[in-house]
C-alpha cells in the first residue's frame, strides 16, 4: 500500500458527486506482474474491497483501487491488504490529523 485518498474533496454524503473517489493506491515493487485477483482491502470497520478477476499489477506499477462500497475514515484508522487466502500481505494506519485535509493523498510508502 503506497498511499490512500481517505478524504477526496466535497460531500461525504453524496460520494457518486465526486470527481475522485476514495482510493487505495498499491505498488508493485517486484520485477513480476501480479494478478490481484481475489485479493481484498480492508477498512477500519473490517469492511472489504474485493479486486475483480482482471486486477493486475505490472512490475513497478501503481495501481489506483477506487473503494467502490468502501469508505475509508476521515479520522484516522488503518488500510490492510489481504492475499486470497485470507492472509495479511501489508498494512498501514493513519491519524486523525493526516485524514482531515480534503483532496490530500497520503503516502505511506515515500521514494516508490
Amino acid at each position: 500500500i503506497m498511499g490512500a485518498l481517505v478524504n477526496p474533496r466535497g460531500s461525504d454524503i453524496f460520494p457518486e458527486e465526486l470527481d475522485q473517489p476514495e482510493s487505495v493506491y498499491l505498488v508493485n515493487r517486484s520485477d513480476e506482474g501480479l494478478s490481484l485477483a481475489g485479493w481484498s482491502i480492508i477498512n477500519t470497520m473490517g469492511e472489504a474491497r474485493v479486486l475483480s478477476g482482471d486486477a493486475w499489477l505490472a512490475p513497478g506499477a501503481v495501481l489506483t483501487v477506487p473503494m467502490e462500497g468502501v469508505s475509508l475514515s476521515n479520522r484516522g484508522g488503518t488500510i490492510t491488504l489481504l492475499d486470497p487466502a485470507g492472509l495479511k500481505a501489508d498494512g498501514v494506519s493513519y491519524t486523525a490529523a493526516e485524514g482531515k485535509p480534503e483532496g490530500r493523498i497520503l503516502t505511506f510508502r515515500p521514494g516508490y
